[in-house]
């Protein structure tokens, strides 16, 4: 599910439940980059969302990601994401399945190559 709100885009990351480790560990407000992944077996449309470290916390769905990795549909060529955590859900014992996800709000894009980080 997407929100489109006056202070930026609010998306639900996906496959969070294979990063846990790294999941429990971003607080609300922590600063995430969305990476574009090409060479991704599953999809070249891909986008990881990323702590600050590099830690993957897991992917836009597919839908949303092809908004920011195609550049006619006004995504960005050779770039990055900047975002942050905007809220955490915790799931107990939904299908026996404990853990936390998350919701981003995107920014705007970081062009890779001018002294930010490439991810």
């Amino acid at each position: 599910m997407s929100i489109v709100t006056r202070s930026g885009n609010i998306f639900a990351v996906v496959g969070v439940t294979f990063y846990q480790p790294a999941v429990l560990a971003v607080n609300i407000g922590d600063p995430v980059m969305l990476v574009h992944e090409p060479g991704n077996e599953f999809d070249p449309q891909a986008m990881g969302v990323k702590t600050s470290e590099g830690s993957l916390l897991g992917y836009l769905p597919h839908n949303i990601a092809e908004r920011f990795t195609n550049p006619l549909l006004g995504g960005e060529e050779n770039c990055a994401y900047a975002a942050t955590v905007c809220e955490k859900t915790r799931w107990d014992g939904v299908n026996s399945i404990l853990g936390e996800g998350l919701r981003i709000r995107i920014g705007e894009p970081i062009k890779q190559g001018v002294g930010q980080p490439s991810g």
